[in-house]
């Protein structure tokens, strides 16, 4: 007895083997995407917006002077296209975020917190209007009031224009609710197929005007913006509610391969994907490329500086869409490419974005600090 009870136990054949010192630790919903792991996917996003807006274009001449071409073009050129998946990742993210907290609240709970980060956003969203309106001011370019007071009250958004999708945002927060209640009462196959329909709609209508029947109007822009923008919202929502990172994780065996072949893996995918887009220059195949690239990236171990990199990316990535375009576009036209080569102009333009984000960040928690703080005031003299 005594002999049977120090015997080792039998080894399950059809258990994962233990990971070695090279292999990557991480196996079934542990592959999930946590809060930091989408902070970090935000944080690509926002590199990938600026990589878009900064090298995608045919007139590259006199902006930068590139190292390296590929069938003519530069080849930060063909990354740049790539790179056009930037709302993909945060739509992707938005909607895998929403679907995670409506589990864990009640629909009241979930209502009023999708108000309050409307708020939140409304918030950080004047205090960079107002922001470089003054900077403007003091440059000698100055808005009309009456442009600045609309792109406050959302209903032009001119002054900048990556703002464009300030108001898709909104609408798919506002939306969400009525959304995953749909998606947790039916097939996600019918919304899913229903979300590419819309998806190739907003594209036609975009991409492709005179294809369909619809003047061009206030109306059939923005629902051309938001069809294009549900389809990887839904995609984030199906993730979430199959476990599709899990999935994905256990179909490749994924924690079974050593951290510098999934390394090599993922890399490997994202030049096949930019290969892919080279071949397909169209935003038509963005959800295609972007959902690889999420995959790609969340699968791709990153080690501590690439995690720490993207991690603080993302804190400030709102701030970089909002502000990236003031810095070579708007405001300061050409003052980026006065760096003349790719990797110091981008990295001249992503410290102008995250220093001014340091700045407004100081700014919008203050601002919703007071905003609270006569919020409760209000509340406590109204019980009384």
């Amino acid at each position: 007895m005594r002999a049977a009870a120090l015997r080792p136990p039998r080894r399950d054949r059809n258990a994962v083997p233990p990971a070695d010192r090279n292999a990557v630790r991480l196996h079934g919903a542990e592959m999930e995407l946590t809060k930091q792991d989408s902070t970090k996917l935000k944080g690509l996003a926002a590199l990938s917006m600026v990589v878009l807006h900064l090298f995608q274009t045919n007139a590259w001449q006199g902006l930068y002077e590139p190292l390296l071409f590929i069938a003519g073009k530069p080849l930060v050129f063909w990354f740049a296209l790539l790179a056009d998946c930037c709302v993909v990742i945060y739509c992707f993210c938005a909607g895998y975020a929403h679907a995670l907290l409506r589990e864990k609240t009640d629909l009241r709970d979930y209502i009023y917190g999708g108000g309050e980060r409307l708020a939140r956003f409304a918030v950080s969203f004047w205090v960079v209007v107002l922001a470089f309106a003054l900077v403007a001011l003091l440059v000698g370019e100055p808005y009309p009031w009456l442009r600045v007071l609309n792109n406050m009250t959302f209903y032009s958004l001119d002054m900048n224009a990556a703002w464009w999708f300030v108001r898709t945002y909104i609408l798919l927060v506002l939306f969400s609710p009525i959304l995953l209640a749909g998606m947790r009462k039916w097939n996600w196959y019918y919304f899913l197929g229903g979300a590419a329909v819309l998806y190739c709609i907003g594209y036609l209508l975009r991409f492709k005007p005179g294809y369909l029947p619809v003047e061009s109007s206030f109306a059939s822009n923005e629902f051309a913006l938001f069809g294009t923008s549900l389809l990887p919202y839904v995609l984030g929502i199906v993730f979430y509610q199959k476990k599709g990172f899990s999935r994905l994780s256990t179909f490749v065996r994924y924690t079974e391969r050593p951290a510098w072949l999934s390394a090599l893996v993922c890399i490997a995918l994202v030049l096949i994907l930019t290969v892919l887009h080279g071949f397909v220059p169209s935003l038509a195949i963005a959800p295609l490329t972007g959902l690889g690239l999420i995959c790609a990236f969340h699968f791709c171990p990153k080690g501590k500086a690439g995690n720490a990199v993207f991690a603080f990316l993302g804190k400030h990535s709102t701030n970089i869409w909002l502000t990236h375009m003031f810095f070579y576009m708007t405001l300061f036209p050409g003052l980026v490419f006065k760096a003349r080569w790719v990797l110091p102009i981008l990295l001249f333009t992503l410290a102008l974005c995250v220093g001014s984000s340091v700045f407004l960040q100081v700014l919008q928690t203050t601002l919703w600090r007071c905003i609270e703080w006569c919020k409760n005031r209000i509340a406590q003299r109204w019980r009384v």
